[in-house]
């Protein structure tokens, strides 16, 4: 057997219904050299016998069967603990992958100094497999010949979570801690991949995204719905701005990005900006987006460390778009 240059890891939890064609669309990738390493969450369907089918032919293959259930973060953290090879890939039970997503992927990453992450652009699909024309065209991200600051507002653009789905080097996975229990764990862990480098995108639509719920594609929505709390949305956006200020960058560029962030959501990525409004600021959907800026800059600052710059930039941009309605078209053009 080839040595591994990709190792794919798969976490499931009663995934009979799509497991057999994700297992197949895995094992046709043509680069041959990968392994797959499955985590079975102690399922009760099916799902173990479909696996022990597959593996018993397929040596490339390993379960691990876990006696009873761990969680979904901890399951993902599982498969990447398990990983030989130097690049790794993240997959999902009920997702599908173009026959050259890995090698394209990988070609990508490679050659992009800058990349901590390959993905492809992306297709969405209903639970019969078929596309779902709403959302065609809704893009994956791309981050490359983009500042900094912008690199990260991207995120809160459109909260691409189905870009953890894509290939990188294991120990900047370990970094992005998946293994975080919560709402929005994959959004998280995108968060440090991009605070450490670049989102390398193959342009061709390789991999296809199952949703098996037709929904609106608006910016944000859906997130990993797991440990959804009575301010999820609110509670993740603060934990998105604590990961930047906890990270090496320079003050400067800090406060830029919160302030590019609260900017976006009010202005651009409009299901979060509802979440946010109902959890925390009782509104149902009818503040503009200077008012929701300004709540949002003081909600943030409140809770920051007292005597902090960002906390006083905060205060100070909250006081600013309230009296005086700055307008925000520096971050949303």
């Amino acid at each position: 057997m080839l040595k591994p240059k990709v190792t794919i890891g798969l976490p499931v939890y009663n995934g009979e219904r799509y497991l057999e064609e994700s297992l197949k669309a895995i094992l046709a990738q043509d680069m041959p050299d990968f392994d797959l390493v499955v985590s079975d969450n102690a399922s009760t369907d099916s799902t173990p016998r479909i696996l022990a089918a597959f593996s018993a032919r397929e040596p490339r293959m390993r379960v691990i069967r876990q006696p009873e259930n761990i969680g979904a973060s901890r399951n993902f953290a599982v498969v990447l603990e398990e990983a030989r090879a130097p690049f790794f890939l993240w997959a999902a039970h009920d997702d599908v992958y173009a026959p050259s997503f890995l090698r394209k992927t990988l070609a990508a990453i490679e050659a992009t100094p800058s990349a901590v992450l390959a993905v492809s652009q992306i297709r969405f699909i209903d639970g019969e497999g078929k596309e779902l024309l709403e959302w065609r065209g809704f893009p994956n991200l791309h981050t490359v010949g983009l500042t900094r600051v912008e690199r990260l507002r991207q995120l809160f653009v459109h909260t691409g979570w189905y870009a953890i789905y894509g290939v990188a080097r294991p120990h900047h996975f370990r970094l992005a801690g998946m293994d975080r229990p919560g709402f929005g764990y994959d959004v998280h862990a995108l968060m440090r991949l991009l605070l450490h480098g670049d989102i390398v995108r193959v342009e061709e639509p390789l991999f296809n995204y199952r949703i098996e719920q037709v929904k609106k594609p608006e910016a944000g929505q859906p997130i990993t719905p797991s440990a959804k709390t009575a301010k999820s949305y609110t509670d993740l956006f603060v934990l998105l701005i604590r990961l930047v200020l906890e990270s090496d960058w320079a003050l400067e560029e800090k406060d830029e990005v919160i302030r590019a962030a609260i900017c976006t959501l009010a202005s651009e990525n409009l299901t979060w900006r509802r979440q946010i409004e109902a959890e925390s600021f009782g509104g149902g959907g009818r503040m503009g987006p200077r008012l929701f800026a300004a709540q949002l800059s003081w909600l943030v600052g409140e809770v920051l460390p007292g005597g902090t710059s960002a906390r006083t930039q905060l205060r100070r941009m909250a006081q600013v778009l309230w009296t005086l309605g700055i307008p925000l078209k520096k971050y949303t053009d």
